[in-house]
């Protein structure tokens, strides 16, 4: 038995040199097998690379393609920020439309009446408006106007460097803008974005900002508050020296504190009879009043999306030129120039 054992030992023992000479082997050819590949790949990127240097070289452009460029980026910027005008312009104005029949019920109570009746007599009636109905308008035309702004300025840089490199491409295949004139025209470009903002109500409405676009709609209703004045003035009128000659008949005994009497008379019938024509005008007249100030508004909102597309077209307009002349003025060679 204990020499069965020391054979197999031996067996053992003289088969395991072989098995690892075996893995050395491959391990060693495996190596040399690897470091070739990663030779031959490298030598190809080198190659790669090289091929492609010598075939892109750096150009400059003209000014005439310079100024084309531009143009359609004026053009593509505007189109792209088109789109976003009335869904910003809705939720801006979403609060104002909410406040009409909040506003129509004070304009149909009797402390309404007069309060509109003394602000229109001062010439204070856009106050008044921007205070009821377009209360906190002004920030959320400022935010709008700012997402706006963004967007054409991300818009006309983007569409800039692709005009650029497809005018560079029709003359010079494989060329590129060289470094330094890409470097202006980027830094132009930043300058002349946050040079020509269209941010802000007063870029968009005026010196006057949204007071001067509530203008209109002030007009229209003073004259509606003021007609309607002087409709109600001659019926309560009456019902005064009604109600005073009434009240000094009751008070007749008091001698002479009649009169006062008669005239306490006269202003309390003077207040029933204004909230009755107050009544009497909200029952007939209260639908077509809150259509007009939907009308109205629809108006001022049509006008401030006109005014909008004027600032965004302008903003292109000095865009171009101001880029133009960063160009024009720079110490780059400019290609074919005299074009």
């Amino acid at each position: 038995m204990n020499q069965r054992t020391s054979e197999t030992s031996k067996v053992d023992i003289g088969l395991a040199p072989p098995a690892k000479a075996n893995l050395a082997t491959w391990a060693f050819w495996g190596t040399l097998l690897f470091l070739a590949i990663a030779t031959v790949g490298v030598a190809l990127i080198v190659n790669m690379r090289a091929g492609v240097t010598e075939q892109t070289n750096e150009v400059e452009i003209n000014l005439t393609a310079l100024e084309g460029a531009l143009g359609a980026s004026s053009t593509e910027a505007l189109r792209v920020v088109v789109p976003d005008i009335d869904p910003l312009l809705s939720d801006a104005y979403s609060r104002v439309y909410a406040a009409i029949p909040e506003y129509v019920d004070f304009h149909y109570s009797v402390v309404g009446g007069y309060t509109e009746l003394a602000v229109a007599a001062q010439g204070h009636i856009g106050a008044h408006l921007q205070e009821r109905l377009f209360d906190g308008f002004d920030q959320r035309l400022n935010k709008l106007l700012e997402t706006l702004d963004g967007k054409y300025v991300e818009a006309y840089a983007s569409t800039l460097d692709a005009e650029i490199r497809a005018a560079i491409a029709a003359e010079t295949p494989h060329g590129v803008l060289s470094e330094a004139t890409q470097l202006v025209l980027t830094d132009a470009v930043t300058r002349a974005g946050i040079s020509y903002p269209v941010a802000g109500a007063a870029v968009v409405f005026g010196s006057g900002g949204l007071k001067a676009l509530t203008a209109g709609i002030a007009a229209k209703l003073t004259a509606k508050i003021t007609a309607k004045a002087a409709a109600k003035g001659g019926l309560k009128l009456g019902g005064f020296l009604a109600g005073a000659g009434g009240g000094g008949a009751l008070c007749a005994w008091g001698g002479p504190l009649a009169l006062a009497c008669g005239a306490i008379g006269g202003i309390g019938t003077w207040i029933l009879a204004d909230a009755a024509i107050v009544n009497l005008d909200e029952f007939f007249n209260r639908d077509e009043f809150e259509a007009t100030l939907h009308d109205l508004i629809n108006q001022h909102k049509a006008d401030t999306k006109q005014r909008i597309l004027q600032a965004f077209a302008l903003k292109g307009q000095e865009l171009d030129k101001a880029i133009a002349e960063d160009f024009r003025l720079s110490d780059l060679p400019k290609a074919g120039l005299e074009n």
